[in-house]
C-alpha cells in the first residue's frame, strides 16, 4: 500500500501562507465586526476564504472562476440578507475541495480536515481573537509580521564595513530571533495561572531576560515575598534558557561555531537544569506571579532593536580590535562585552568566525569568557538586589554550569566537538 504524500508540484509553503494570510487578516477584521450587527466575516470567514483561493489556484482556471463568481454572486446577495459569510464560502470551499480530490486525494482530505477544524472552532476562536488576544498583543503580532516577512527582505545581505562585521539582513535575523523568542516566553507565562511552577516561570523569563528574571528574583526576596532557595530556582531555570537562546543567537551569526559549541552549551544547560531541580524539590509547592514576569507586551520592539544595535557596536569594536591587537585580544574582549550582555559578546565572535578571521575553536573559549563574566555580574545583582543567600545559590549554579563547559572542551582535547 502506498503511503500518501504531498504532491511534489504543489508547493506545501504555498498552502500554509494561504492559512497564516487568513488567519492573521481574520484575526483583524474579527476585532474590527464588534457588534455582531456590523459582521463582515473574522477568523473563520477569511481562513476559509484563503483555503479557498489557494485551493481554485491548484484546480486550475475553472475554479478560479467558479470561486469568483460564486464570491461575486455571495457578496451581492449578502447585503439583502444577513446570512452567515461562513456558510456560503463552506459551500464554495467544499465544492473545490471535492474537486480537487479528483488529482490529488491526500491534498484535498488534508484541506478538508483543517476547514472543519476552523469551522467547528467557532467559540474557541472568537474568544481568543476578542477576549484572549489584546490589542497591544495584536499590534504586536502584526509588527513581529512586518519584520519577518516585509522588512527583512528588503535589506541587503552584504557588509558594510570593512572588517566584515555588520550585515544588515543578518542583524535583524537578530531582531526577529529575539522578538521570537521574547513572545514564546510571554505566552508561556500568559497561559499559565496566576500563580505558576518555579520551571515555567524560569524559562520563560530566561527567554525574556536571563538578568532582569534574577533582579527581579531578588527583589522579591527582599520584599520577604518567597524564600531564597525558591527563588534560585527560578534564575537557574532562567540561565537554563538564556544557555538555548545563546545557541539560537551563536547559530544565527555562524553555524560553524554552533557546531563548535553545541555540546559545551549543552552539558551547560544541563548542569544548570540539575541545579535548578535541586533547589525546586526544597520548594516545589512554592508559586510565582506569572503576570509579573510576563510584563504587559510580549516584546519592546525598540528594546530589540537596541539590543542588536549594541550588538552590533560589539561586532564591529571587537573586529577592529582584534584587527588592531590579533586574535590573542578575543578573550579579553567577549569578556568585557559579556559583563553588559553575553549574547551580545556571543554574536560578536560568532560573527568574527562567519567572517573568517577567528577560528571556532579560539572562539568558543572567548564565548566561555563571555559567559564567565555575564555570570559573576549576575551573582553581585542577585547579592545586590536581593540577599547573600540568594546570591551564593545562584552564583554556584553559574559557576557549576560554567565548570560544564569548561569541562566539556576539556575533555574534547579543546575542539568542544
Amino acid at each position: 500500500m502506498d503511503v500518501p504524500r504531498w504532491p511534489e508540484e504543489l508547493p506545501l509553503a504555498g498552502f500554509l501562507a494561504a492559512l497564516g494570510i487568513g488567519l492573521l487578516v481574520g484575526l483583524v477584521r474579527e476585532r474590527a465586526s464588534v457588534p455582531r450587527e456590523a459582521d463582515a466575516g473574522g477568523v473563520r470567514t477569511h481562513t476559509v476564504v484563503a483555503l479557498t483561493g489557494a485551493t481554485a489556484m491548484a484546480v486550475g482556471p475553472v475554479g478560479i472562476g467558479v470561486a469568483g463568481l460564486f464570491l461575486a454572486l455571495s457578496t451581492r446577495r449578502r447585503r439583502a440578507s444577513s446570512q452567515s459569510p461562513v456558510a456560503e464560502v463552506a459551500i464554495l470551499v467544499t465544492f473545490l475541495l471535492g474537486a480537487l480530490a479528483v488529482r490529488w486525494p491526500t491534498l484535498a482530505a488534508a484541506l478538508g480536515v483543517i476547514v472543519s477544524l476552523v469551522l467547528a472552532n467557532k467559540s474557541r476562536l472568537h474568544t481568543f481573537s476578542r477576549q484572549t488576544l489584546s490589542a497591544a498583543e495584536l499590534h504586536d503580532l502584526l509588527l513581529l509580521a512586518a519584520a519577518a516577512f516585509v522588512v527583512l527582505p528588503l535589506l541587503p545581505d552584504v557588509t558594510l564595513d570593512p572588517w566584515g562585521a555588520i550585515n544588515p539582513s543578518r542583524l535583524w535575523v537578530l531582531v526577529v530571533a529575539v522578538m521570537s523568542v521574547s513572545s514564546l516566553g510571554y505566552v508561556a507565562l500568559r497561559s499559565a495561572h496566576a500563580g505558576v511552577g518555579l520551571l515555567l516561570a524560569g524559562l520563560a523569563g530566561g527567554v525574556i531576560s536571563s538578568t532582569a528574571t534574577v533582579a527581579t528574583m531578588g527583589e522579591r526576596i527582599r520584599r520577604g515575598e518567597g524564600s531564597a532557595v525558591a527563588a534560585a530556582c527560578v534564575a537557574m531555570f532562567s540561565s537554563v534558557a538564556s544557555a538555548a537562546e545563546l545557541a539560537v543567537v551563536v547559530g544565527v551569526v555562524s553555524p560553524t561555531l554552533l557546531a563548535q559549541v553545541a555540546w559545551p552549551l549543552a552539558a551547560s544547560a544541563a548542569s544548570g537544569a540539575l541545579i535548578a531541580a535541586a533547589y525546586g524539590v526544597v520548594q516545589r509547592r512554592e508559586r510565582v506571579d506569572a503576570a509579573r514576569l510576563a510584563g504587559r507586551r510580549p516584546f519592546d520592539l525598540w528594546a530589540a532593536i537596541r539590543l542588536v544595535g549594541m550588538i552590533a557596536g560589539v561586532m564591529a569594536i571587537a573586529a577592529f580590535v582584534q584587527g588592531q591587537l590579533g586574535r590573542a585580544s578575543l578573550p579579553w574582549t567577549a569578556a568585557l562585552t559579556g559583563l553588559a550582555d553575553v549574547h551580545a559578546a556571543a554574536a560578536a565572535v560568532a560573527q568574527l568566525v562567519a567572517a573568517g578571521t577567528a577560528e571556532p575553536v579560539p572562539a568558543s573559549r572567548a564565548i566561555l569568557a563571555a559567559f564567565a563574566a555575564s555570570s559573576a555580574f549576575k551573582t553581585v545583582l542577585a547579592v545586590s538586589r536581593g540577599s547573600w543567600a540568594y546570591g551564593f545559590r545562584v552564583g554556584l549554579g553559574l559557576a557549576v554550569m560554567a565548570c560544564a563547559y569548561l569541562g566539556v572542551i576539556a575533555a574534547s582535547g579543546g575542539s568542544g566537538v
